[in-house]
C-alpha cells in the first residue's frame, strides 16, 4: 500500500488510514470535508475504473472466444381440450 500511494494513486483503503492519521496528528479539516472531498470520489473513481479495465477486457477478451452454449429445446406440452378441463359446478 505504501508504494501504491507513494506512487501518488489515490485509493481508497489507502485513505481510510492516512486521513484519520492525520486528524490524530492535528490537521485542520473535519469528518465530513474527508468524505466529501476524498472517500466519495476516490471509491466512484475505483468503481468507474475497475469496471472500464477490468470488466470491459475480460468482456471484449472472452465474450467472442467462449464456447457457445445451446439450450436443450423444451419438450412439447399439448394444450388441454376441452374434454380435460373440469366442467364448473352449477
Amino acid at each position: 500500500m505504501l508504494v501504491f500511494f507513494y506512487m501518488g494513486f489515490e485509493h481508497s483503503i489507502v485513505n481510510m488510514y492516512l486521513f484519520p492519521s492525520g486528524l490524530m496528528l492535528g490537521r485542520n479539516f473535519s469528518i465530513a470535508d474527508h468524505f466529501i472531498w476524498n472517500e466519495i470520489p476516490t471509491v466512484v473513481g475505483n468503481l468507474v475504473g475497475g469496471l472500464t479495465f477490468v470488466g470491459l477486457t475480460l468482456y471484449t477478451t472472452h465474450a467472442r472466444t467462449g464456447a457457445t452454449r445451446h439450450r436443450p429445446a423444451a419438450p412439447a406440452t399439448p394444450a388441454p381440450v376441452a374434454e380435460d378441463v373440469p366442467a364448473l359446478v352449477q
